[in-house]
Order: C-alpha cells, then structure tokens, then sequence
C-alpha cells in the first residue's frame, strides 16, 4: 500500500532553493510599482493603476526563455502598444458626448 508523507520545509529570505523563486518574482514586481510610484511622486491611492502598468509592460515582453511574448501566445497577434503612455503622466479628459 501506498503511504504518503507531509514535510515541513522551511527557507529565509536569502536562500537559494525553488521554494523561494515565487517570493523573488512578487519582490521583482512590488519593486517596479514601488519604483513607478516613487519616481512621479504619486501618493499610494495610485497602487492599483501602477499595478496594472506593470502588469501590462511585463506580459507585452518575452522572456529569456520565450521568442514572443505572453499576450503573442495567448492571443496569437501582436501587441497593440499605441495607447501605452508614459505611468504618471499628465492627461486631458474630456467628457463624453
């Protein structure tokens, strides 16, 4: 009969081992919002617009192991990128019509 174990495994911060590899990459991306946030002096109410800039710059880029980029597979055309501006930014808006 099959018998099945739990295990504890911890690690620190520092360590190098394949728990830690999701903790990097939402540090990779709280350090990009805490960055965009930082250099165009907006207060923190603007986190979930940063965020979602982010979020959009990293899936319109391809990775070190990938040729095109998330959105190119998924949704097999290239990326629209016309409306992408500068985050933080000013900007006109008019009311509609």
């Amino acid at each position: 009969m099959l018998q099945l174990a739990l295990v504890n495994m911890f690690s620190w911060t520092n360590a190098v081992s394949s728990i830690t590899i999701p903790k990097r990459d939402h540090l990779v991306v709280a350090n990009a919002i805490r960055a965009l946030l930082l250099g165009t002096n907006l207060p923190i109410k603007f986190w979930p617009y940063a965020f979602y800039f982010c979020l959009c710059i990293d899936s319109s880029m391809a990775s070190q192991d990938q040729l095109v980029s998330p959105n190119y597979i998924t949704a097999g055309k290239k990326d629209d990128l016309s409306a992408l501006r500068t985050f933080g930014c000013r900007a006109w808006v008019s009311p509609p019509r």
